[in-house]
């Protein structure tokens, strides 16, 4: 097991784009076009500055990674989810609330892992002829990873025993 087993931009059950932020801004704004994407079929995976977000309950700047999947435009909500409370569970954030972590996220921290000024596009991979091969030899790795990984354990896999790291 390596730490490739653990990184979804690996993972060949999903296909990962990348758009910059710079363009965005260019083009519209933050809310808009994480709307137009999330309504197009895509999740969206950013980095953010927690503390403009109230379900961080946090009060300095830094930075951290989102995973955005839904809105709902009566309410200007967004659907996000996270390790809010010591485990990872949905919520929800203001449109406004969303756009100020954006904004301000410090410049040094956009580099953080492997974003570099960019928000990531997720969709489900659906092309079966390359998903079926790993999907087969895998699937147990697979399965331990997602629980491990909600759970909270440590990154090893329980059907490679001997591959353990604590």
């Amino acid at each position: 097991i390596s730490f490739n087993d653990f990184n979804y931009r690996y993972c060949p059950f999903l296909n990962v784009q990348k758009i910059s932020k710079e363009f965005i801004k260019e083009q519209s704004n933050y809310v808009e076009t994480i709307k137009f994407f999330i309504y197009r079929g895509y999740y969206l995976y950013l980095l953010i500055n927690p503390k403009y977000i109230f379900n961080y309950n946090m009060e300095k700047d830094w930075r951290h990674d989102l995973f955005i999947y839904g809105y709902d435009d009566e309410n200007q909500l967004f659907h996000i989810a996270d390790n809010f409370t010591g485990k990872y569970e949905q919520d929800v954030c203001s449109y406004d609330e969303l756009e100020k972590a954006i904004e301000n996220l410090p410049c040094d921290k956009e580099g953080y892992l492997g974003f570099n000024g960019c928000i990531e596009l997720l969709s489900l991979n659906k092309d079966i002829i390359y998903i079926e091969p790993f999907y087969e030899k895998n699937l147990l790795r697979l399965r331990d990873a997602l629980s491990n990984y909600l759970l909270r354990r440590g990154a090893w896999n329980d059907s490679c025993p001997e591959m353990r790291v604590e």
